[in-house]
């Protein structure tokens, strides 16, 4: 009996190991064949890392650069290629977050199905994965702040380990909060079940209703959450008043018809999903999703009066934080904007798919592993919906950075092209190369004098321009912003004088030009 035990364990091992390899090979920046500009930014963050400038990724007062300054930190003491530390150190985050949450779960099996939602998401929620996003290190650190407190409530502590517990739940909350402003939604529920929680733990206690013993707390308690809170929060707004770009209009309302477009759009993707006009294993795993709600269902509001069952507090959490989430993304007008991009609802697939384990869980005997079963079948049409590339052996393609490798044949250069064809030049070799996106506000041919210029355009980083001017070479990007190379160009109050023919280069035309002399 022993050794099967030991048997099932090295086989869940096994199984959760290929499935971090199998997905760190297809999402990691290091081997990845997506590698684009967004993820290239936090590759050139931890290389050149500015604070408190650099809180944020550049150019905005969002998406906390938890991800780039671990990676600095790692830097300092590794002297590895920037692009492979980012990549190990953003797995590190996603397989805390990973064993955060399956430290809740005492069935391996449930265990198993997490690995494959988390590491090989349904194909619409690849992003999940990918150091662009701050989904992944967002709800791992709501994983670490649910793991802690489910100690807290669980197990009795004192002292100082008490105090440690309840300021690492918070901590972990306000990292949550710095990486994804949209955590305020999901801690504002945490908090409320929580309450509701220790109220329960302590109905018998005959303490006043708002006092802190009917919720099993002490005033050190309460102060400890105060301090951490306080600290946190005058964080995010240092980080946010130091940001190097402001935009307020992702946290503005849709207007009604905005709504209705969205609702529109989703409800014909969902249409184009279930009649099989696409992905097939979508269609199958759509399907398969509606018969788990019916069943669902019948086991909350029927088969439970004759077969009683626990559900979870956190399984009211993430249930909450999916649906709340779902019409609060709705109404969001930065998803309207940005095309009704079904990456942004990722948290709602998470949560949703956290809400069931933890629903599973709380079954008993047949009923349980019939649940568990079907939950594994789902999660398995979910991960086959994803690329083929994905299984193969020969995925038939190079990773970006392998594709990138000729460019640094150019020396020490600096590039200045599309946003999509600049940064990502870069993450080659930052400490060789220096990227920027052109001056939209550039022109051809130069002024007499190009510093009469009237306005620069917007670029991300600023610092970049400057070392972009300074390199020892600048190469022009032809693709996504120019039809011809001109003899002469005005960038950032600078005037570029064409010096050489156009190369083909990691397909990426490239033309060298110099700053004319004053």
């Amino acid at each position: 009996m022993l050794s099967l035990r030991k048997g099932s364990h090295l086989l869940y091992g096994l199984l959760v190991a290929l499935i971090v390899i199998l997905s760190f090979r297809e999402f990691s920046a290091f081997l990845t064949p997506n590698l684009n500009s967004d993820h290239a930014i936090h590759i050139l963050m931890a290389y050149d890392l500015e604070l408190p400038d650099d809180l944020y990724f550049w150019g905005q007062n969002r998406l906390g650069s938890l991800l780039p300054i671990l990676s600095h930190l790692v830097l300092t003491i590794a002297p590895i290629q920037p692009v492979i530390i980012v990549s190990i150190v953003g797995y590190a985050l996603l397989l805390i977050g990973f064993f955060a949450f399956t430290s809740l779960f005492k069935n391996a099996l449930l265990k198993l199905i997490f690995a494959l939602i988390w590491f090989l998401p349904l194909q619409p929620f690849n992003e999940l994965n990918v150091i662009s996003q701050p989904y992944g290190p967002q709800i791992a650190a709501i994983g670490v702040a649910v793991a802690l407190t489910n100690r807290f409530l669980t197990q009795s502590t004192s002292g100082f380990r008490r105090q440690i517990l309840i300021a690492g739940i918070t901590a972990s909350l306000f990292i949550s909060l710095w990486v994804s402003d949209f955590s305020a939604l999901t801690i504002l529920i945490f908090g409320i079940v929580v309450l509701i929680s220790l109220y329960k733990q302590n109905a018998a206690s005959n303490a006043k209703f708002f006092s802190l013993k009917r919720l099993g707390l002490t005033p050190v308690d309460l102060i400890n959450l105060a301090i951490v809170s306080v600290i946190g929060m005058a964080f995010i707004l240092y980080a946010k008043d130091n940001a190097s770009g402001r935009s307020t209009s992702y946290a503005t309302f849709n207007t009604w018809w905005e709504i209705q477009f969205i609702l529109d759009k989703l409800l014909n993707s969902f249409i184009n999903t279930i009649t099989f006009k696409g992905n097939w294993f979508l269609g199958i795993h759509a399907i398969l999703v509606i018969i788990l709600i019916f069943y669902v269902s019948y086991l909350s509001l029927i088969k439970r009066r004759e077969e009683p069952f626990t559900v979870s507090q956190w399984t009211y959490l993430f249930f909450a934080n999916a649906t709340i989430g779902m019409i609060l993304l709705v109404c969001l007008y930065w998803v309207y904007r940005n095309g009704v991009n079904f990456r942004y609802f990722t948290i709602v697939y998470v949560s949703f798919w956290l809400a069931a384990l933890f629903f599973a869980q709380g079954l008993n005997g047949t009923t349980a592993k019939r649940m568990s079963l079907f939950l594994l079948i789902i999660a398995i049409v979910s991960t086959l919906s994803m690329h083929s590339r994905v299984f193969a052996f020969d995925r038939g393609v190079l990773s970006k950075i392998q594709q990138l490798q000729p460019i640094q044949t150019l020396g020490k250069a600096g590039f200045i092209g599309d946003y999509w064809t600049s940064y990502i030049l870069c993450t080659v070799n930052p400490a060789q190369l220096n990227c920027t996106p052109y001056d939209r506000k550039g022109f051809t041919p130069c002024l007499q004098d190009p510093e009469t210029q009237e306005q620069v355009g917007r670029t991300r980083c600023r610092r970049c321009i400057r070392k972009v001017l300074n390199s020892e070479s600048i190469y022009l990007i032809r693709e996504k912003w120019l039809g011809a190379f001109p003899d002469q160009i005005q960038q950032f109050k600078t005037c570029l004088v064409k010096a050489g023919e156009p190369i083909k280069l990691s397909g990426y035309t490239v033309a060298p030009y110099r700053k004319r002399p004053e």
